[in-house]
């Protein structure tokens, strides 16, 4: 009797490994034999490689294997090797479940039949040149991650989304178990280019792309895998932080939040390596803008306190109607607007959001309540106290007039200089940026999300 190998070891249905592999022999003994007499068509498409720092896209020519290839599955169906193959698989109590019926997660399920793992694992050994020899050891590890999808009881997927203007000098910023900051791979990079996705600069030539954007928020998952036809799938994992796709929302408002700089998400990628889950998807991308390249920085020694802001915000875990929920998201927001007025609007809700509670005052004793909060709040010292009190004041005027189409009167500089709008926004931003993080951190020193702050003891701290 022949011992059983290490390597048989490692399978939990060894007889579906057998019969698979000698399926696959088969299907690969009838695609020479029909390429004999037909040869599969030869066509030239566009193929994706690095030049340099750069990616240009080459005419090959490919061979399409896919007629051949239904053709034997054709004929591999009425085989005896094929009914073994379903008699292996009808006494398998797991994998039995599975077959011709819906199976996937709570975001996309599809239905699953064995027929089309053989053509995944006969196009292991179809190259452009030809047919290649049955290799054993590359066959048995994609029958591994096959078998893998089969038994687990969860299916693991993967989002990506490439940042435009974003750049560190670190190659991975671990913010979780499964969420990082990464540079891309050139593999990750060609695929998101056969996508369509332009996650670079071209000029005229669009068969080449320069000033990669190569950094991406990368968040991966396990989610539970659903099987059957009547299974109700809406409520199994939908709070998933995955699921309800709020974590690149919070981590791109951490890092605008963290420090200035134009940052903002090309498009989101979901993909997965499982056999219930094939192919990628994607959210509708933005254009890479010449001026964005490394518009913001993120450098090593800044890292460590970033991570902290994305954990202390993480942990805080704000319902969406929190004041400070408004805030942040429209402070994000702002960071993304193409109008610098828009990004006025955005900025001056953020205040709103963070200095002044519910009423029905005039909008003069909104100004002058926002104003003195704000002041207040972000300094100690009178006299900068006076500065910031009467920037916001007109900060909120600036608001109106944007909002009521009037002319805009700008605030002079604290040297006496005329101030220019970008220049204007920018000083509110910064404002804005450091009364979050103070606020961040005094909602951290509280039990549970505070719905006010006790603005009279700011105005009036105790003496001592």
């Amino acid at each position: 009797m022949r011992a059983t190998t290490l390597r048989e070891r490692r399978f939990k249905n060894k007889d579906l490994y057998k019969i698979l592999s000698l399926i696959t022999k088969k299907s690969l003994a009838i695609v020479a034999d029909k390429i004999k007499t037909t040869p599969p068509p030869i066509i030239t498409i566009g193929v994706w490689q690095k030049n340099d720092n750069n990616f240009i896209r080459r005419n090959v020519k490919q061979t399409v294997w896919d007629f051949v290839l239904h053709e034997a599955m054709g004929l591999i169906s009425n085989t005896k090797e094929f009914k073994t193959l379903l008699n292996v698989i009808k006494f398998d109590q797991v994998i039995s479940t599975q077959i011709n019926t819906l199976v996937g997660t709570c975001i996309g399920r599809s239905t699953f039949r064995i027929e089309n793992v053989i053509p995944k694992l006969t196009k292991l050994f179809l190259s452009d040149e030809g047919i290649i020899e049955f290799d054993d050891s590359l066959f048995t590890t994609e029958y591994l991650n096959i078998e893998n999808s089969l038994y687990t009881k969860c299916i693991k997927l993967e989002r990506i989304t490439p940042l435009c203007g974003f750049y560190s000098d670190t190659s991975e910023i671990l913010l979780d178990d499964n969420i990082s900051i990464v540079e891309l791979s050139d593999r990750e990079i060609i695929e998101a280019l056969k996508l369509g996705i332009r996650i670079g600069l071209s000029i005229g030539d669009t068969d080449l792309i320069f000033n990669i954007q190569k950094f991406a928020i990368k968040f991966s998952c396990e989610l539970q895998k659903v099987t059957g036809e009547t299974v109700k799938v809406d409520k199994i994992d939908d709070q998933h932080p995955f699921v309800k796709g709020i974590v690149e929302d919070n981590i791109l408002s951490s890092l605008r939040i963290f420090k200035a700089g134009k940052v903002y998400p090309l498009t989101t990628i979901t993909k997965s390596e499982s056999i219930f889950h094939q192919g990628t998807s994607y959210t509708i991308s933005k254009s890479v803008k010449p001026s964005s390249f490394r518009t913001y920085q993120l450098l090593r020694n800044e890292i460590e306190d970033f991570v902290s802001l994305w954990n202390l915000i993480s942990k805080i875990s704000l319902p969406d109607k929190h004041f400070l929920s408004v805030a942040m998201r429209r402070f994000s927001q702002a960071n993304e607007r193409e109008r610098i007025e828009d990004k006025i609007i955005d900025l001056a809700i953020c205040a709103e959001a963070l200095f002044l509670g519910s009423g029905s005052s005039s909008d003069g004793e909104l100004s002058y309540r926002l104003s003195h909060r704000a002041a207040m709040f972000i300094e100690e010292k009178a006299e900068k106290q006076k500065v910031i009190f009467k920037f916001m004041k007109d900060a909120y005027d600036v608001r109106s007039r944007i909002v009521h189409g009037d002319a805009l009167k700008l605030p002079k500089k604290e040297d006496g200089s005329e101030c220019s709008l970008p220049e204007f926004s920018d000083v509110l931003e910064d404002y804005l940026r450091l009364s979050i993080k103070k606020m961040l951190n005094l909602l951290a020193d509280t039990s549970s999300p505070i719905k006010k702050i006790d603005w009279t003891s700011i105005i009036f701290p105790t003496v001592r």
